[in-house]
């Protein structure tokens, strides 16, 4: 079965990664990507930001969790004014529906808030 063969190889290379070959590529990222994010504050770097910042999160997300990193990016930004978070009920990783089909809401709640930044 080919899914199961990428599956097979994704988790060698990424077991050749932890063991310290840096000469392969894991879900089309090489191994200096993967490096790059050990040394990243994004929480530290967030904080300092005075621009606008709008956090959407579907609450059906299976890459990134509603129940955990979505309150943590709340957590940590908690008291800026210049925050924005929405959570929408029903939707996945790209703000589809069951169906696939992407939600509207999501792109108006974008466009207000950027309408908004530009007043």
């Amino acid at each position: 079965d080919a899914s199961s063969s990428i599956i097979k190889e994704s988790l060698d290379t990424a077991k050749a990664m932890l063991a310290g070959d840096t000469s392969g590529n894991l879900l089309g990222s090489p191994y200096s990507y993967y490096e790059s994010l050990i040394d990243l504050e994004v929480g530290e770097t967030a904080k300092g930001l005075d621009i606008p910042m709008l956090f959407l999160q579907g609450k059906d997300d299976i890459q990134v969790y509603a129940d955990k990193d979505y309150p943590l990016w709340q957590e940590c930004l908690d008291g800026k004014d210049n925050c924005t978070f929405k959570l929408y009920d029903g939707l996945g990783h790209f703000f589809t529906d069951d169906n696939d089909v992407f939600d509207k809401q999501v792109m108006d709640d974008a466009a207000e808030f950027i309408n908004n930044c530009a007043k």
